[in-house]
């Protein structure tokens, strides 16, 4: 059996969350992708190019999209069907990578016509179609999985998520422990094994000085007080994003 293939876009919610809470766009579903197409999916290629910029700020949206209010509530089999349309160019992303401003800024020795390409062009540009449209559809999925499982989490499972972030991010060693992780954080915070909702009791526990040096110095190897002070500030950074997507999941 072969190893899944990591998301390629696997922060989608955080984006969006940000885009909701200040674009002033909130309500306004068709809007909000149109942001985050420019500003997450296609962001390096918006910035590349201002023409391919501008053609995202007038790309034609489905008219479904105005049938809901957040990105939260789409359909994923309607939003499927219109991404990954079954003909190549009436796909989102064929759409995109086959308009004149697309082939111009990031194919500038080719013609900018499909049909005009050079087969190996032209093939790479077939598979980035398919292989984007599909990592879209794949996100929105991903998004939709994220908002229930932040509905539904501990405090012991958002403290664990907490620890395990800060050394991806920091590359920061990990203590040996004596007892089990979960242990080590149920002795910390008394309210482990309650439901995560973002309450201003469970908040004033996670984000108590005392505690989060206790958990810090627990899991991680520690040498001097910059140390600590550096894990903190990653500390306060996750808990607020964990913080805010829960409370967004469970309006």
């Amino acid at each position: 059996m072969g190893i899944a293939s990591p998301i390629r876009f696997p922060d989608l919610i955080d984006f969006y969350i940000e885009q909701e809470e200040n674009s002033g766009l909130a309500g306004n579903c068709t809007e909000l992708f149109r942001l985050v197409l420019s500003g997450y999916f296609f962001r390096e290629e918006a910035c590349d190019s201002k023409s391919f910029s501008v053609f995202l700020e007038k790309f034609e949206l489905p008219a479904f999209l105005g049938n809901y209010s957040s990105l939260f509530d789409l359909d994923i089999e309607e939003l499927r069907a219109w991404v990954d349309n079954e003909v190549v160019n009436g796909s989102m992303c064929g759409k995109l990578f086959l308009s004149a401003p697309y082939l111009k800024s990031f194919y500038p020795h080719q013609p900018p016509s499909f049909n005009q390409l050079s087969p190996d062009v032209r093939a790479e540009v077939l598979n980035k179609i398919k292989e984007t449209n599909r990592d879209i559809v794949e996100a929105f999925e991903k998004l939709k999985a994220d908002a229930e499982a932040d509905r539904n989490r501990k405090v012991l499972t958002v403290v664990a998520f907490i620890i395990k972030n800060i050394h991806r991010i920091s590359e920061f060693p990990l203590n040996r422990l004596e007892k089990k992780a979960q242990d080590v954080i149920r002795e910390i915070f008394p309210s482990s094994e309650e439901v995560y909702t973002a309450n201003q009791r469970q908040n004033a526990e996670l984000t108590d000085e005392g505690r989060v040096k206790d958990l810090i110095k627990d899991f991680f190897a520690i040498r001097k007080f910059q140390d600590i002070s550096e894990m903190m500030k990653l500390y306060r950074k996750e808990h607020e994003r964990y913080k805010k997507r829960t409370l967004r999941a469970r309006k």
